[in-house]
């Protein structure tokens, strides 16, 4: 029997990647998307960051842009732009 994040799961990759939610990054030779977790003032590196030891896939894949605390995290953290003028 499929449980709620099977569905979910389901959901997500039959949808397409909304490049919207991503960063683009340009050098000279490629162009790559990151997650907007690269953008955060909480980001420590890889997949972690002061709200997660292991950012959740919902706001990797841009489904969740951590406007609103979760449920599972460390803290109340919520994004912030670490670009944003001043």
């Amino acid at each position: 029997m499929d449980t709620p994040e099977d569905k979910n799961l389901d959901k997500i990759e039959n949808e397409p990647i909304r490049y919207d939610r991503f960063v683009e990054v340009f050098n000279e030779t490629t162009m790559t998307c990151l997650p907007i977790c690269n953008t955060c003032v909480h980001h420590v590196e890889g997949l972690t960051c002061k709200a997660f030891d292991v950012i959740p896939d919902s706001i990797l894949f841009g489904d969740n842009n951590h406007s609103k605390p979760l449920k599972n995290q460390k803290n109340k953290l919520v994004y912030e732009n670490k670009n944003k003028s001043t």
